[in-house]
């Protein structure tokens, strides 16, 4: 939105900063592991949406991953799109929850006979029903079906049946179920129920797999290996160019673009696969990406943390995404650290797996990968690597190579590497370097943990008990910390202290001063001021669906994937988007509110078939933004409200990290 960024770039200049303003910082989620979650797509909203065990959800909107405001009361274990009410659906717990993207609602389920059984929650659309498959036994399932008031129990396949997989046939109206009659080899059954009773169709195939109703086709497929069609009859395998992962664990079909999304947790890998019909095809990559880097910089000219190991990704605010391809093939344990002075990554070294250690330094900027140097220090791996700040230079420090442990201190000036003829006293052993901006020291901790500091003369022994993993220097406590043992610790020159609890790289983000954490399972940072969304006022209008205004990830300065989304019952209208700095509380009859004083800017955008409009915010990257507080409100014209229109509820959003 070209006129709201112009004005906030404006008023940049005498904006509330809260950069300096603030005492102390918060924590903010950016990524987390997606575990244990449950997926399906919103067709309405056209999102991928996941559900995960810490009651948080996520959304896909085709560009990037963003946390919704809103969290479920419990971890969910199944989800569905009802295609009849339009709305995602989660069982969780004893309750089904429904999310139209702005807030959830529960119903309690049916009484169970005991906790947290295996459910299938399927959308019967044809007829307007939700059906509810559940183990209620070991060879017992039950079946109940959901009108959008009440449950009522159907008839369930005869007992003697274990595990479930179903899905739901549009076009021939269908349920189709997958069980297992234990003792019995094959022992596969494939179920359907027409909405009054349970058939069999096929016994003895051994199919047993995630199955899904592939919207291209028109028909349930399995998505095993090799990928199968049901036909209401048997199961014919298809020609797939590509096999996915047999760990496919739950889906969601997007009609609309032709493709059924599928979620694989294999081992430590997520991935996200799409089907289109024909072939299977790796989609859009996790929004937080498994493994442990063996080299971790923060890219302070473009604004990127980067992460190298078994993958080479970097974050840009919104979303993980791959490094430019080229550069230093496959090598195992590199050393790397960002240079500030001359804007570029560097890694030098590495072994190839075969007993051969890389004398190469590579860069990595803007224009991607360039070899930077083949001379120097000796190939090796396990080097210890930072940049000193005040003397603009990359310090390496030791290493392995052929099994032994290398005693040599290097720096890098941009141009070429020279060997520092300082004595090394730390000796012959592997550790982590990292620097004291505050002190101006570069400090090594060994496998040992005892740490040496060198001051740009001479390494000197100074401490023990030092954290074991890489370093990062936190400018908001003027220390340098690292994390070891599930503590964060941190350095005052005389001895290590610890914080709290904490684990992870630690990178620090020297744009904003923040300390960031990427670690098995999520991806945070420490800032001085957060961005946040809050609601106030009420909405108006509407009979099925509250009229609501929702903002799509972060109001962060650089995210240009930044959007607000209106919901309303109004259908392919148009709804006018209005902005303002300050609120108001003014009545305009038929009992809706003005909620904006002086707005000084506005958005046109139709609503589409399902009353659903996105308007994009694109927020510059310019830091001087952070504490701005913004407003807005969304207005639909929509005949079946009192006075024709409705209004969502005001949104107050406060830029920050």
């Amino acid at each position: 939105m070209p006129k709201l960024a112009s004005t906030l770039l404006l008023l940049s200049a005498s904006s509330l900063s809260l950069s300096s303003a603030l005492l102390g910082q918060a924590t903010r989620l950016y990524t987390e592991a997606f575990t244990q979650g449950v997926m399906c797509y919103d067709q309405a909203r056209e999102r991928l949406v996941f559900a995960l065990p810490s009651r948080h959800l996520w959304e896909w909107d085709g560009q990037t991953w963003a946390m919704s405001p809103v969290q479920l009361p419990q971890g969910a274990q199944h989800a569905t799109f009802d295609a009849f009410r339009r709305r995602v659906y989660f069982v969780a717990g004893q309750s089904l929850y429904e999310y139209d993207g702005h807030s959830v609602t529960g119903t309690p389920l049916p009484p169970a006979p005991y906790a947290m059984p295996v459910t299938n929650l399927i959308s019967e659309y044809q007829r307007g029903k939700l059906l509810l498959l559940r183990t209620e036994g070991l060879v017992t399932i039950g079946a109940y079906e959901f009108d959008g008031v009440a449950w009522q129990q159907v008839s369930a396949p005869p007992v003697g049946r274990a595990a479930l997989r179903a899905a739901y046939d549009g076009l021939r109206d269908r349920v189709v179920l997958m069980t297992a009659v234990p003792g019995i080899s094959p022992a596969d059954e494939t179920w359907e129920w027409d909405g009054t009773q349970w058939s069999m169709r096929l016994a003895g195939v051994s199919q047993y797999a995630p199955i899904a109703f592939d919207p291209v086709l028109g028909q349930v497929i399995s998505s095993g290996s090799p990928t199968k069609v049901w036909n209401g009859v048997v199961w014919t395998p298809l020609a797939s160019g590509i096999t996915p992962p047999t760990s496919l664990v739950t889906f969601g079909a997007d009609p609309g673009r032709g493709r059924l999304w599928a979620y694989s947790n294999q081992g430590s890998s997520e991935s996200i696969w799409a089907w289109d019909g024909v072939a299977w095809a790796e989609m859009p990559m996790a929004p937080h990406p498994l493994f442990a880097p063996r080299v971790s910089a923060y890219d302070d000219v473009r604004d990127r943390v980067m992460l190298l190991g078994t993958r080479r990704v970097e974050w840009d605010g919104s979303a993980w995404r791959d490094l430019a391809a080229g550069g230093p093939g496959n090598l195992e344990l590199p050393a790397g650290a960002f240079d500030r002075a001359r804007g570029k990554l560097v890694l030098f070294g590495g072994s190839t797996g075969t007993g051969l250690y890389s004398p190469d330094t590579w860069t990595y900027g803007a224009t991607g990968w360039s070899l930077a140097s083949s001379s120097g220090p000796t190939g090796r791996t396990n080097s210890a690597m930072a940049y000193d700040s005040q003397r603009a230079r990359v310090v390496m420090v030791g290493g392995t190579a052929a099994f032994t442990y290398l005693a040599d201190h290097w720096e890098w000036d941009g141009v070429s590497w020279s060997q520092v003829s300082a004595n090394v006293p730390m000796g012959p052993d592997a550790g982590n370097l990292g620097y004291d901006e505050g002190r101006a020291r570069m400090v090594f901790v060994n496998l040992g943990g005892h740490t040496w500091e060198y001051d740009g003369i001479g390494w000197q022994f100074v401490a023990t008990g030092g954290p074991r993993t890489r370093f990062a220097y936190d400018p908001a406590r003027l220390r340098l910390q690292g994390n070891a043992n599930g503590q964060r610790l941190e350095w005052d020159g005389v001895a290590w202290t610890q914080r709290f609890a904490a684990s992870g790289e630690l990178i620090l983000d020297t744009r904003r001063g923040a300390m960031l954490t990427y670690g098995p399972g999520s991806f945070t940072g420490e800032f001085a001021a957060l961005a946040r969304t809050d609601d106030y006022g009420s909405p108006c209008g509407g009979s099925a669906t509250a009229t609501s205004l929702v903002a799509f990830g972060s109001a962060r300065p650089g995210n240009g994937a930044f959007h607000l989304d209106l919901r309303a019952d109004a259908v392919q209208s148009p709804t006018l988007l209005g902005f303002a700095f300050a609120q108001a509380n003014v009545a305009v009859g038929h009992g809706c509110t003005a909620l904006l004083q002086g707005a000084f800017a506005s958005a046109l955008r139709f609503t589409s078939g399902d009353g659903f409009a996105e308007f994009p915010v694109a927020l510059p990257n310019d830091l001087s933004l952070r504490g701005i507080v913004f407003h807005a409100q969304g207005g639909v014209l929509d005949p079946a409200s009192p006075g024709g229109f409705a209004l969502t509820q005001g949104l107050s959003v406060t830029i920050g990290d």
